[in-house]
C-alpha cells in the first residue's frame, strides 16, 4: 500500500496544478432523515487526492501519491475543481458534485468509474467491491472507520487510510476502465449519454420531480396487469421461473436453464 498521509490544501492545489489526471473523493457528514441519506443535506468533512505520475506503476509505486485533507476545499482547490483540467476521476461523481454544490463549489472535468463499471458489465459497482474484484485489494470499510460513531466524530488521522485509499483505488480502476470502454465500443455511450446525465440527475434529486399521481397510478395498475399476464405465459413456457430473479430471467432471455423446456401453447 502507498504511504497514505494527511495533506494540506496547498499540497492539493499544487498536485492538481501539475497533474493531468487525479483521483478525487470526499468524506461527508451522515445525516439521515426518516431513514434516508440525502447527499444534498450533507457537509464536506474533507477530501482526498491521488496521482499516479506518468510512467509510475499504479500498483503501489513509491512515485504515486495519495493524501487526505480535512475541511472544505480551499478557494485555490475549488478553482481547480471548477476547471476542466486536471481531470478529476471520481467514483459516483454525482455524489461529489452534489455535496460540493452544498458549499457553492462546482465540479467540472470529471470521469466516473461507477458508471464505467456498470457499462462494462460489473454486477457490483461499489468501490470496495470493484477494488477487490478488479485490483485484488481489500479496502477498509466505512463501518471499520466509524466504529459506531457519527462521521463527524472520526478524526482526520483516522480518515487517512480509508479516504486516501478511495481516491487512489478510483484512479487505479480508471486506468484500466478507460481503454476497455474504447475497446468494447462503449466510449460514445459513456461520454455522450451517461456523463451528461450526471448533473441532470443531481439537479432532479435536489429539486424533486413533480408527478401527476392520478395517471401514474393508472399506469401502475396497467403495468401490473401486463406483468401478471406475462408471468402466466412464462410459467407455462418455463415452469418454476421466478420473475423477481434477475439471474433466472437472464437465462430465459439469453439461454436455456436446466430443466426448463419451451412447450407448445398453440
Amino acid at each position: 500500500w502507498l504511504p497514505y498521509r494527511l495533506g494540506t490544501h496547498g499540497e492539493a492545489a499544487a498536485l492538481m496544478g501539475r497533474e493531468r489526471q487525479v483521483g478525487f473523493d470526499i468524506e461527508t457528514t451522515d445525516e439521515v432523515v426518516a431513514g434516508v441519506f440525502y447527499p444534498h443535506r450533507q457537509r464536506c468533512l474533507g477530501y482526498s487526492v491521488a496521482a499516479h505520475p506518468h510512467g509510475a506503476d499504479a500498483r503501489c509505486n513509491e512515485r504515486c501519491v495519495a493524501f487526505y485533507v480535512p475541511g472544505v476545499p480551499s478557494r485555490e482547490v475549488a478553482d481547480k475543481l471548477r476547471a476542466r483540467d486536471p481531470v478529476k476521476v471520481c467514483h459516483n461523481a454525482k455524489f461529489e458534485l452534489t455535496v460540493l454544490r452544498n458549499h457553492g463549489i462546482e465540479l467540472a472535468g470529471y470521469e466516473d468509474t461507477k458508471i464505467a463499471a456498470a457499462l462494462l458489465g460489473y454486477q457490483a459497482t461499489g468501490l470496495k467491491s470493484l477494488s477487490l474484484e478488479v485490483l485484488g485489494l481489500k479496502q477498509m470499510t466505512l463501518d471499520e472507520v466509524r466504529r459506531g460513531r457519527r462521521t463527524e466524530e472520526v478524526t482526520a488521522e483516522e480518515w487517512v487510510p480509508y479516504a486516501a485509499a478511495d481516491a487512489d483505488m478510483t484512479l487505479r480502476l480508471w486506468r484500466g476502465f478507460e481503454p476497455r470502454l474504447a475497446d468494447e465500443g462503449l466510449t460514445p455511450l459513456y461520454r455522450e449519454f451517461e456523463l451528461p446525465l450526471v448533473p441532470v440527475l443531481a439537479d432532479a434529486e435536489r429539486r424533486g420531480v413533480l408527478l401527476d399521481v392520478g395517471p401514474l397510478a393508472e399506469l401502475g395498475a396497467r403495468l401490473r396487469r401486463k406483468r401478471e399476464a406475462i408471468a402466466g405465459h412464462l410459467e407455462r413456457w418455463f415452469p418454476g421461473v421466478n420473475l423477481n430473479s434477475y439471474a433466472q430471467l437472464r437465462e430465459v432471455v439469453f439461454g436455456t436453464h436446466a430443466g426448463w423446456k419451451a412447450v407448445s401453447v398453440g
